[in-house]
């Protein structure tokens, strides 16, 4: 159970019961398969081989493992983002304009347990996100326009605020919905959703931070750096 809680749940063990007497026995299983149905006739006298290994529903998917039509949280910053949104078991999330939806399904990803409600006012989008959250196996309740879809949908624990900041009265509706100890984290790509950002953050804090990155790419016959669009982030948590 400790293994699978903790993103293990793959790791294969040998349970081997009295080692050199007349009954020993060796059985081999995951971590998860013991969580779900454990033996209830295993001997006390036993030593466990345990061969760690990563949860497969922690890898971090490539961009192009998602349906999108280019609204999707590059893999750099998602994975920046996730960091930023420190995602707990059993915890929901809200995507707010929510894109491709590679966070909300990244996050359901993350720990057992985890959910998310992907909020996106564009019909192809929703369908994308319906998609891709099928495509790797996990369920995201997909919603209409932010804020709009708010008042019936299942209360976050965290709020991922990836499009629409500048938007009047949703960073306040987000804030609102957030419950108190609830992080919340928004990007900005623009100018103005940057200031507004900057704003937030003079008012209430938190912690604002401006990544930039660059991709390698081929330049004649050399290699040349190109630079990527800078994302600021804001994170507060609510007190």
């Amino acid at each position: 159970m400790l293994l699978t809680e903790h993103g293990r749940g793959d790791s294969k063990f040998s349970v081997l019961e009295q080692l050199g007497g007349p009954a020993e026995r060796r059985r081999d299983g995951t971590a998860r398969a013991w969580a779900c149905d454990p033996p209830l006739d295993v001997d006390e006298l036993n030593v466990i081989a345990v061969r760690y290994l990563p949860d497969e529903r922690t890898s971090w998917a490539p961009d192009e493992a998602f349906a999108h039509d280019g609204q999707i949280t590059k893999h750099p910053i998602r994975v920046l983002t996730l960091a930023a949104l420190a995602p707990r078991p059993g915890q929901r999330l809200w995507d707010v304009g929510a894109g491709s939806g590679a966070i909300a399904v990244q996050w359901c990803r993350s720990w057992p347990g985890c959910t998310a409600v992907a909020f996106e006012r564009d019909e192809r989008r929703r369908r994308n996100i319906g998609f891709n959250a099928a495509a790797f196996g996990v369920s995201v309740d997909v919603r209409g326009d932010a804020p709009d879809a708010f008042d019936d949908a299942a209360r976050p624990s965290v709020i991922f605020l990836g499009g629409g900041v500048t938007q009047p009265g949703l960073l306040e509706a987000c804030l609102d919905s957030l419950p108190a100890g609830g992080n919340l984290v928004a990007n900005a790509v623009t100018v103005e959703s940057e200031a507004a950002l900057a704003h937030a953050y003079s008012r209430l804090g938190g912690e604002l931070r401006r990544f930039q990155h660059y991709l390698g790419e081929p330049l004649g016959g050399f290699t040349g750096w190109r630079p990527q669009l800078p994302v600021t982030q804001w994170s507060v948590t609510k007190r």
